[in-house]
């Protein structure tokens, strides 16, 4: 599903009413029609509504909606936020009181009172336009409204979500379900403002899709409604294993050897056709005893159990016979290894070999993230090493994902709703949940977009490998809850998401 910033929005808007002769009030009509469906579908047998709404166009959507509501035969009034009211507001107010809607004033009336006795609250304050702070009325209003036990459905962007950020303010309202007209905003689908959405109710409004095109970017939403087949692959009879990929996993140290294996058996159940382990020569055995698909391949003749920058030659003597390279799962932190990582990462740039660096691979380039340049690296943080790396704090994620994008890196941004970013567009995962915050977890994701990467382009194979691997932490949970999940138990359910009955 397309993402569109606010100010994408206005400019559709804009062109729909200055150019096509598509005005305001006809798509606001189609937006009431969109917000009636949607009480119809979810409210049960409840008939009494309340749309509390401000001065702009959200609260005219609202009031629009009210209307069809009352032709059905439903019970409705409203209570108007605010002091100021455009003309969109004003026609539909005059309509309602034509139609004998009882229409409140915040500023006046017993809002505990007039919420009491009412089935469904519609949220029509500010929409998608919120900025600032909240002021003294809606303040109180939102309050009312969080603790009246109703079923709040949010129109657009509940009220006190940032739409272009996500970020709530200190007085949000937090809906039930939230009807996003036409395209999902940043703040739909970015926490904390997606947590304050309830579940999404997109709707069509129609908006013709060459505008949408024109005006908004190619950042998009990807949940489990994607359909998997456009990039699982039908194999063909006449083939061998060279044909689906060679892939290099350069991970592990004395101690964190489980990091290394996790990405390994993750590409292979992720369609990789040959996986080379390369560790120091000192765990051998360790993969030996556990590890039966992959290549093992010892480096060094030193029993330190360590990578260092004298093994160089002979990492990128296999590297650069593949199709792309995993590095960093469980190096470790000594100095020498991240010099390793670094002198690694300089010889790899811009080569044919894809490169996914993450965790001690990042952490080599803690305070040296200047060196971190290429078009054939994806970077895989969560928001420490982020942090760590790039020496910020966590702000607007949608920026901070695309920290890196003028020097042609890829950032997958590790947490609740994923951002992966490229020069050309982001995109975010609404896949997973909170059992996959486990050790172990990132080296999953990391072998699968090692995977992904030997069939397509990078940017596809981390965007496709994120939200691979949500659905199989949602499939997990299934079976064994959040609490108790492992990350080796997203591997075993790599068969099942990733199987397609043609």
């Amino acid at each position: 599903m397309r993402i569109v910033f606010t100010d994408e929005m206005k400019k559709i808007d804009k062109y729909c009413e200055e150019t096509l002769g598509l005005n305001t009030i006809a798509l606001m009509e189609n937006a009431a029609s969109s917000i009636k469906d949607c009480v119809v579908n979810h409210a049960g047998n409840s008939k009494r509504i309340v749309a509390i709404c401000g001065g702009g166009n959200n609260g005219a959507d609202g009031l629009a909606a009210l209307r069809k509501l009352g032709n059905l035969g439903y019970s409705v009034n409203a209570i108007m936020v605010g002091e100021k009211a455009n003309e969109n507001v004003e026609l539909h107010r005059r309509i309602l009181e034509k139609e004998n809607v009882e229409m409140h004033k915040a500023k006046s009336c017993d809002i505990d009172f007039v919420l009491k006795d009412c089935d469904v609250i519609l949220d029509c304050i500010f929409g998608i336009g919120f900025k600032g702070e909240i002021g003294e009325e809606p303040a109180r209003v939102i309050d009312c409204i969080n603790r009246s036990g109703k079923l709040i459905i949010s129109v657009d962007m509940p009220s006190g979500v940032y739409g272009d950020s996500g970020k709530v303010s200190h007085y949000c309202v937090k809906a039930d379900i939230t009807v996003v007209l036409s395209d999902l905003k940043t703040g739909n689908v970015i926490y904390p403002g997606r947590e304050y959405c309830g579940k999404l109710y997109v709707s069509d409004i129609g908006i013709p899709s060459f505008v949408k095109k024109m005006f908004a970017g190619n950042n998009e939403y990807l949940d489990e409604g994607f359909n998997l087949s456009n990039i699982v692959g039908n194999r063909e009879k006449d083939t061998h294993k060279g044909d689906y990929g060679k892939i290099c996993v350069v991970a592990g140290s004395r101690g964190m050897t489980g990091a290394a294996m996790l990405c390994a058996e993750s590409a292979l159940r992720s369609g990789a056709g040959y996986v080379f382990m390369l560790s120091p020569a000192g765990l051998l055995t360790v993969f030996e005893s556990v590890l039966r698909e992959p290549v093992k391949i010892p480096i060094g003749d030193n029993d330190d159990g360590f990578f260092r920058e004298e093994h160089i030659e002979e990492v990128l003597k296999y590297v650069l016979t593949c199709d792309s390279v995993v590095i960093g799962p469980g190096l470790g932190i000594r100095e020498t290894t991240k010099v390793f990582v670094r002198r690694l990462i300089s010889e790899l740039k811009n080569k044919d070999v894809k490169v996914i660096l993450d965790a001690d691979g990042i952490n080599a380039f803690e305070g040296r993230s200047n060196e971190l340049a290429g078009e054939n690296i994806v970077i895989t943080p969560h928001y420490v090493e982020f942090s760590r790396l790039t020496g910020s704090s966590l702000g607007d994620r949608i920026k901070d994902a695309g920290y890196f994008n003028d020097k042609g890196i890829i950032t997958v941004l590790k947490g609740a709703s994923t951002i992966t970013s490229s020069k050309a567009s982001f995109t975010v995962n609404g896949t997973g949940n909170p059992g996959m915050a486990v050790c172990g977890s990132g080296d999953v994701l990391c072998g699968i977009i090692a995977a992904f990467a030997t069939r397509m382009n990078l940017y596809d194979a981390a965007r496709y490998g994120v939200l691979v691997h949500g659905l199989c932490g949602d499939k997990a949970r299934e079976l064994y809850g959040e609490e108790s999940m492992l990350s080796g138990d997203l591997i075993n359910m790599l068969p099942q998401v990733l199987r397609i009955d043609w």
